[in-house]
């Protein structure tokens, strides 16, 4: 008889990696989808920062020019922006 090499893996090999990787799978996905509810959470969190900064930025610039204490160029009435961060802080 002559010896015969197999070059393939055996259907139970398969059926064993296939099991392994579902059972990784099924417990990674919670642990992903948390992470993209937090990037989500942080890049809006970063855009609220940056409006924050803009409105920094210009009263400055108003204080410089003196202008702080003039209305806004609009009806006359006093403009109150108020932020609400997502992680509760203000």
């Amino acid at each position: 008889m002559k010896n015969v090499k197999s070059a393939g893996f055996t259907l139970i090999e398969l059926v064993v990696v296939i099991v392994i990787l579902g059972i990784l799978a099924a417990s990674a996905a919670p642990v992903f989808m948390d992470l993209q509810k937090d990037a989500r959470i942080a890049k809006l969190n970063g855009l609220l920062a940056t409006i924050k900064s803009a409105e920094h930025l210009t009263y400055g610039k108003s204080v410089i020019a003196g202008l702080e204490k003039f209305a806004a160029y609009n009806d006359g009435a006093t403009i109150s922006v108020h932020y609400l961060c997502l992680d509760g802080s203000a």
